[in-house]
């Protein structure tokens, strides 16, 4: 999210968070009281006994990771011949109406009326159900009714309390600098280390870009004894409009322009750095970026400028893209997944 890259660029002065604790320690007061009043019961929260309700989300804001851990566990349930379908609020999309993204065989909506992430889930999992809806109860209803899912994925609905779940798989990013650990408005967690005991299981991420791995999971471990399985971000292949597929091995050694609009812009640079990629410059944009004529147009002139090989982005930013052509220059995205050595399906028990 753009909060999250903000956050980082402030809170690089240590006297900015001494004085922003004073408001971290009101939100984390709120925060603590909502999730009080629904561990007791006061604020009820609704169950779905005709399938399992699987949630994915983290406590900090910006990247994780989500998008590739719900692709990955959508399609190693339904490799093990299990109906899932995926529900998201769909972030930054345009409306506020139940949106069938994919009904599992055609992709129904554009990412300006689903949002990019939920677009970017329907195209590459064919046969899974995707719809978008902001009242998580009203959007599990409507794939119920339609779908008959023996799971929903609920993504990014740590915080969503009022729908309940039978799995809480919590991201934990462990690139994430320590003195960041905090929650807003004086470090990026969305609520306290000590929520982790709501979950049921912890996935670490981007493990291969920690230098704080150890620490990480020490804490959590302090917190919970939920099992705890380290991930990393894997790049798989290239493509573009023409080619579906292009080997990794096509641009090592090239000379390329970067450009996204990510929550962990850094991250997909290491990824084609450790690749073997000359990384020539990297624009950045805030998370779930719109690109306008000007953006194409700077891109395009970058390019040329710096006599780059190839230009590469996200697949998320690719999406949401118009026919963009830059002479001589190819237009590439990295495709990435999560990588973890289990079954998932065996492991949640579903």
């Amino acid at each position: 999210m753009q909060t999250k890259n903000l956050l980082i660029t402030i809170l690089k002065h240590k006297w900015l968070i001494v004085t922003l604790r004073p408001l971290s320690w009101l939100y984390t007061a709120i925060v603590a009281c909502r999730n009080f009043l629904y561990d007791r019961g006061i604020l009820k929260t609704l169950h779905f006994n005709e399938c399992k309700i699987i949630s994915i989300g983290n406590i900090s804001v910006g990247g994780t990771g989500k998008t590739p851990a719900v692709s990955t566990l959508a399609r190693s349930l339904m490799e093990s011949g299990i109906r899932v379908a995926i529900l998201s609020r769909g972030y930054r999309r345009k409306g506020n109406e139940t949106v069938l993204v994919s009904d599992g065989q055609n992709v129904l909506a554009s990412p300006e009326r689903s949002g990019d992430e939920p677009y970017l889930l329907a195209t590459n999992l064919p046969g899974v159900p995707v719809a978008v809806e902001s009242d998580r109860i009203k959007g599990a209803r409507f794939l119920i009714q339609r779908f008959n899912p023996r799971v929903i994925l609920l993504d990014d609905g740590f915080q969503h309390r009022r729908l309940a779940r039978d799995i809480d798989i919590v991201l934990f990013d462990t690139s994430i600098p320590p003195h960041l650990c905090t929650v807003l408005p004086s470090g990026i967690f969305r609520e306290g280390w000590h929520s982790l005991k709501r979950a049921d299981m912890i996935w670490l991420t981007r493990t291969d870009q920690s230098e704080c791995l150890s620490f990480y999971r020490d804490k959590i471990q302090t917190i919970t004894s939920v099992p705890i399985i380290q991930t990393q971000m894997a790049p798989v292949f290239l493509a573009s409009r023409d080619q579906p597929h292009i080997p990794m091995a096509q641009i090592q050694q090239k000379r390329v322009l970067l450009f996204s609009g990510i929550g962990n812009p850094l991250s997909f640079q290491h990824l084609l750095e450790n690749a073997s990629v000359v990384v020539a410059d990297h624009i950045q944009y805030p998370d779930h970026h719109n690109y306008t004529p000007k953006d194409l147009n700077l891109i395009r002139e970058r390019a040329q400028t710096l006599h780059v090989d190839y230009i590469i982005t996200t697949e998320k930013d690719f999406v949401k893209l118009p026919l963009f052509i830059v002479e001589h220059i190819p237009l590439l995205y990295l495709h990435i997944e999560l990588a973890m050595k289990m079954s998932l399906a065996s492991l949640l028990n579903v």
